[in-house]
């Protein structure tokens, strides 16, 4: 991101310490067990098979001359964090410039508010905040963001700052975090632009050549991490000739692969909409179903192609603080398209609100949140968390420890554990979901659950999955089985709906009936509840059908289809068969 606004703070300042002297006063690299991360299947992974969701914001501030996260004037560091990860926050991006890792002064920060902060410098605090987030269970990403503490460069050097350099902090960054357990990934550089190129033979301004570069020197330091490289801006060759932004074209990929080793690279495009820049096809008058080919073409193929494609920078004013109107329209269908792609991993720029272009997830008063963004996001991250000035919602009542039936989002599981279900992806023959297990008890137990399932298991990770008759159980590994109290995990699998894979029709079901409720009627359309009853004597899949008005445009736990003015619906891998007496509910809009 270009542009910040400043306010009044407190400032202080510190004794400068080499770098090289303070990490060793510091012993980082005995800070905890290093972890291994990479990629696989445009997914990033644990070295133990854990999928890595990254539901993630910008924290900016050590990459300008305050050299510490901004909003310690207003707010203890700590409290900041435990607010992130309450909202579903489990990722941060970490914008730094070579001032803080030379140790330089640390200011605006109020010492009464951070006392931790009394006497450390730029670096110190930097390892402060890391230390912090990976204790709270929260992914840390590095990234280059400025070569000094004032203006983000075209290139990756300047005048007064060589290449050597800037690979000289890449390593230091990945040597000093090495044995941080979720310091997972370096950003190379932010937001390549202007003079840069991809793929022209010009050594100088050959973007992927320098990403080439700094990626071998940063694994030999770090082999354990995932490089992070951005796109660049305009180029004559290997581009179209639409507006892309800074770091927001990747389409010289297409003429000119990165040799970095597929498995450890992860492509970090930068988009944003009319409140930043406003863009001539801001303006189509199609917009903004203009938009999915444009950050199709940008970006969005390198997931086609089996990349991982993480956005580590897109924001909105959303309305708030004299944002265009257009920019909530831009927001939504980018959300919307994000999840149509499944490309949830992403950095929301920023949980700061002293973004000029973009505000922040955090109001000016650096203490509540805009519900109406915070809620976009936990859209695109499949999460339901309340906001801090939200009271939370009471979780449905116990059933029995030794079966699940998912009808929620969220559901508990005996007295101890909640689960939350997230598909990863849905291609109609199949599908890969994850689950989350998390211990809301105060004393530690052993969890296991067990639902309906009608298809084939074809892999899985985090657990030990085997097929009972009509039902799926999953039971902890070795590492995971047993959750101390707020503790929590995840597993997951992907499964073949065996009909569909082969062109055949669908399970064979009990027709069920249906109770619908309107939920919403505007007129043009409306959105109904559908609650179907197993009023057989025999645990059974179900299906239903009922007449229809106009034409159905989306749909929730249920596969509803439709033929004229009747629809039909059956249920989804986690609530298809219905003990006798059972509900499923489902809904859907249409319009008229």
């Amino acid at each position: 991101m270009k542009l910040f606004t400043s306010r009044r703070k407190v400032s202080t300042s510190r004794s400068f310490i080499s770098a090289l002297a303070l990490g060793v006063a510091l012993g980082l690299g005995s800070l905890g067990s290093a972890q291994a991360y990479s990629v696989n299947a445009g997914k990033i992974y644990t070295e133990a098979g854990q999928r890595v969701q990254l539901n993630g914001v910008n924290w900016f501030g050590f990459e300008t001359t305050s050299h510490a996260p901004h909003g310690l004037w207003a707010r203890n560091a700590d409290d900041m964090i435990a607010q992130m990860k309450s909202l579903g926050i489990n990722a941060v991006r970490l914008p730094v410039a070579p001032g803080t890792l030379r140790g330089e002064a640390v200011s605006t920060v109020d010492l009464s508010l951070n006392p931790d902060f009394v006497g450390k410098n730029g670096l110190q605090a930097l390892d402060y905040i890391v230390q912090k987030l990976d204790a709270a269970g929260m992914y840390v990403l590095l990234d280059h963001h400025r070569p000094d503490d004032y203006a983000i460069s075209e290139l990756w050097y300047t005048d007064g700052y060589s290449e050597a350099q800037w690979i000289a902090d890449l390593e230091f960054m990945a040597d000093r975090y090495k044995n941080v357990p979720r310091v997972f990934g370096l950003d190379l550089k932010n937001e390549p632009h202007g003079r840069v190129t991809w793929g022209t033979g010009n050594a100088a301004t050959d973007w992927n050549l320098a990403a080439e570069r700094a990626s071998q020197a940063v694994l030999r330091k770090n082999p354990n991490v995932v490089i992070f490289v951005a796109g660049i801006e305009e180029q004559a060759t290997c581009s179209s000739p639409h507006a892309h932004g800074w770091g927001g074209n990747l389409e010289p990929l297409r003429c000119m692969p990165l040799a970095i080793p597929q498995n450890k690279l992860v492509l970090t495009p930068h988009f944003y909409g009319p409140d930043v820049y406003m863009q001539s096809y801001f303006s189509a008058s199609n917009f903004p179903l203009n938009m999915p080919a444009i950050w199709n073409t940008n970006f969005g193929f390198a997931k086609d192609m089996g990349y991982a494609v993480i956005p580590t920078e897109f924001g909105s004013r959303y309305g708030h603080g004299g944002g265009l109107e257009l920019d909530k329209v831009w927001f939504d269908a980018a959300i919307d398209w994000l999840v149509s792609k499944d490309m949830r991993d992403s950095f929301y720029w920023s949980w700061n609100p002293n973004s000029a272009d973009t505000g922040g997830l955090l109001q000016d008063d650096w203490k509540n949140v805009w519900s109406d963004k915070l809620a976009k996001l936990q859209q695109l991250w499949g999460v339901t968390v309340a906001t801090s000035t939200q009271k939370p919602r009471p979780r449905p009542k116990s059933t029995s420890t030794s079966a699940l039936t998912l009808i929620a989002q969220q559901v508990l599981v005996g007295d101890l554990f909640t689960v939350e279900r997230k598909v990863d992806a849905d291609w109609n023959a199949g599908y890969c979901v994850t689950y989350s297990v998390k211990n809301v008890s105060k004393q530690t137990g052993a969890w296991s659950t067990s639902f309906g399932f009608q298809d084939r298991l074809d892999n899985s990770w985090g657990a030990t999955l085997r097929v009972e008759g009509t039902s799926l159980k999953a039971v902890g590994e070795s590492w995971n089985t047993t959750l101390n109290p707020g503790e929590q995990t995840t597993y997951g699998y992907c499964a073949t709906r065996p009909q569909l894979a082969s062109g055949g029709s669908s399970v064979v079901a009990s027709e069920l009936p249906a109770q619908l409720t309107s939920l919403k009627d505007w007129g043009t359309g409306y959105c109904m509840a559908v609650k179907v009853t197993n009023t057989t004597g025999s645990v059974v899949p179900w299906a239903t059908s009922f007449p229809l008005q106009g034409t159905i445009s989306n749909s929730w736990s249920a596969r509803v289809t439709q033929n004229g003015t009747q629809a039909k619906a059956q249920g989804e891998d986690w609530n298809s068969y219905l003990q006798p007496g059972a509900s499923a509910e489902f809904g859907f809009c249409a319009n008229r």
